[in-house]
């Protein structure tokens, strides 16, 4: 069961050395690696806290309905737990994407990361925060793999994925060769497109075994989310666009002066940044909170009931106690 895994992560471990290192300073560009690197940091740490921690509770549970051959009880947890992280991490994406410029020069703008190089990040931020869904979903699917001890058809799906990451960048990089940002999307994106190709395959072979999804159920839940996604992104981009003009953080500024040379550029405040991220991300909250509601999307209502109902015990837990 393990040697298939450790060929994946090997290969794996090969894509990411050739797509971040190897492709990349070919091109000579100072800050290249930095901003590709500081890009993909935001991606990590989303994906490291929620789908990660989520797919170690599944596995247990998984694996005792394997064992008593509860196929459709299965097909229900993955399809639910899927459908849920698609609710959240859909607008969730876009909305981080529209913000990625703020919170990359926000939190990374400083000591050699110039302006220049902070904004190249935001750039790369913003492609890559697109993955979240793909990996999210990714999450779960690997853990109904690794249930029925199917190691195999989980390392192939994935080293034809690392192969399509690597290609797109070697042939949009080596013989269409553009700038520093144009390479920087074409690395992100690559690897986004590859991870999202990765996800429908798994889902498509799991599919065959173990019933998850339904054709017109699924139909009806991506038009929820696309609306979903539509109204919180349109909620958080104007909340970003009117404290931009209300309170000016300097960042457009400051960009403006480094596409012009100029050798001085204006201050960038951290403090107007956070409150820029506060109002555009409490708008989002509210869009999302809307959406699911106009929408009727119940995997975010369960989501909420889920937490309110968590919170409400730990509250009630020292009470009982005392």
């Amino acid at each position: 069961l393990m040697l298939p895994l450790l060929a994946g992560i090997v290969f794996a471990k090969i894509r990411d050395n050739f797509n971040n290192i190897y492709i990349l300073t070919n091109l000579q560009e100072d800050g290249l690696l930095m901003a590709n690197d500081l890009g993909r940091k935001l991606f990590a740490s989303v994906q490291w806290l929620v789908p990660y921690a989520l797919q170690i509770a599944l596995f247990p549970f998984l694996c005792e309905l394997v064992s008593q051959k509860e196929r459709d009880k299965l097909g229900q947890v993955l399809g639910g737990s899927c459908r849920m992280l698609l609710a959240l991490f859909v607008p969730a994406a876009v909305c981080l994407a529209i913000l990625a410029m703020p919170i990359s020069i926000g939190i990374f703008l400083g000591g050699k990361t110039g302006v220049e190089i902070a904004s190249w990040a935001g750039i790369s931020t913003a492609c890559y925060t697109l993955v979240l869904p793909a990996a999210a979903v990714e999450c779960v699917l690997m853990q109904g793999f690794f249930a029925k001890q199917q190691t195999v058809a989980v390392t192939v799906i994935g080293v034809l994925s690392s192969l399509i990451s690597i290609a797109i960048s070697y042939v949009l990089i080596v013989h269409f060769p553009g700038g520093p940002v144009q390479s920087l999307m074409v690395v992100a994106l690559g690897f986004v497109i590859s991870r999202c190709l990765k996800s429908l395959v798994l889902a498509w072979y799991l599919q065959r075994s173990t019933p998850m999804f339904q054709s017109r159920q699924m139909l009806a839940f991506g038009a929820r989310i696309i609306l979903l996604t539509a109204v919180t992104a349109a909620l958080t981009w104007a909340g970003s666009a009117a404290m931009s003009r209300i309170l000016p953080d300097g960042i457009a500024d400051a960009l403006a002066a480094v596409q012009d040379g100029a050798s001085t550029l204006p201050a960038v405040s951290r403090l107007r940044i956070l409150l820029r991220l506060a109002v555009a991300g409490g708008c989002g909250a509210l869009g999302f909170l809307l959406g699911a509601w106009l929408f009727r999307v119940q995997e975010a209502r369960q989501m909420f009931l889920y937490a309110w109902q968590k919170i409400a015990n730990l509250r009630q837990k020292p009470a009982r106690e005392a």
